[in-house]
């Protein structure tokens, strides 16, 4: 497994400043993120393909995903279809794009506007996801669905979009906020139907809104179970911090970072921990 971190995890920070503070917190990754439409508009600009590429090979990182987060922001999958179709073009755009930057996962998040909560919505959102199958399949990348969906409906969901291209985002915070048990759902769903998991916690009260500023460890996710779930179900994908950015030096999130190795150090097998262990000395890693 890999640890990569969300753009959105390091502040607001230029493009270039979220990979030097991601390469200085040793992450291997980051995931793009476009939360608004004027943040969405780079990716038809061909020279924002260059610079991520220039950036990727100045710091070492790859991309982990492209994370539509603008799609939340209106019933963009679920609703009207003049909607849909000018989200899927969205979408197909960014299919296109992660093709260019070393084939990362297009994170397509059913949150916000975008909530699926009735039939009618779940079957329109798998039928909208089932015809970005083909072009995800046509470049090799692979579509990562972030939803409150339960186990059973995500499975369902899946199988009505009819592609292996067609996969889960696990989000450990939005998973617990939504009542779900993120390891049960990890093992339920098993590695080849999980895209890449996001690391982050929540603190929940009834009543109140979850609050997601929170750091690893201290809310009411099971992160135990959850390495646990992931090392049961071999999954060696990425594992994405989706946290809190803290300061501009950057000490929490090279903590949390510190925090994820210690986690799944502690959920290897022994007879894996010691062969990691020897490869790390092979490298010359302390």
């Amino acid at each position: 497994m890999r640890i990569g971190i969300q753009q959105t995890a390091l502040g607001e920070a230029s493009l270039v400043k979220s990979f030097i503070r991601a390469a200085r917190a040793g992450t291997e990754g980051i995931g793009l993120c476009y939360r608004t439409a004027e943040e969405a508009r780079c990716l038809g600009d061909p020279r924002y393909v260059v610079k991520v590429r220039a950036l990727v090979e100045r710091f070492g990182l790859a991309v982990t995903g492209l994370h539509l987060g603008v799609l939340c922001a209106d019933q963009s999958l679920i609703g009207p279809l003049p909607l849909i179709i000018q989200s899927q073009d969205l979408v197909r755009l960014a299919i296109t794009v992660a093709a260019k930057l070393g084939s990362p996962d297009v994170v397509v998040p059913f949150f916000g506007r975008n909530r699926i909560e009735l039939p009618k919505e779940f079957d329109t959102a798998a039928a909208a996801m089932s015809d970005l199958a083909e072009a995800a399949e046509d470049h090799g990348v692979t579509l990562a669905i972030e939803s409150s969906l339960h186990l059973s409906q995500l499975q369902q969901f899946l199988a009505g979009c009819g592609s292996d291209f067609v996969k889960v985002c696990m989000d450990t915070g939005d998973v617990t906020a939504c009542r779900h048990d993120p390891a049960s759902m990890i093992s339920g769903l098993g590695r080849d139907r999980i895209a890449q998991v996001h690391l982050k916690d929540v603190r929940g009260a009834s009543g109140l809104p979850p609050d997601f500023n929170i750091r690893l460890g201290r809310g009411n996710v099971g992160f135990t179970g959850v390495a646990n779930a992931l090392q049961g179900v071999g999954y060696g994908g990425w594992l994405v911090l989706e946290t809190p950015p803290g300061d501009d030096r950057g000490a929490i999130v090279a903590a949390h970072v510190e925090y994820t190795r210690r986690l799944f150090r502690a959920a290897m097998p022994s007879d894996r921990l010691a062969a990691s262990k020897a490869l790390s000395v092979g490298k010359g890693v302390a």
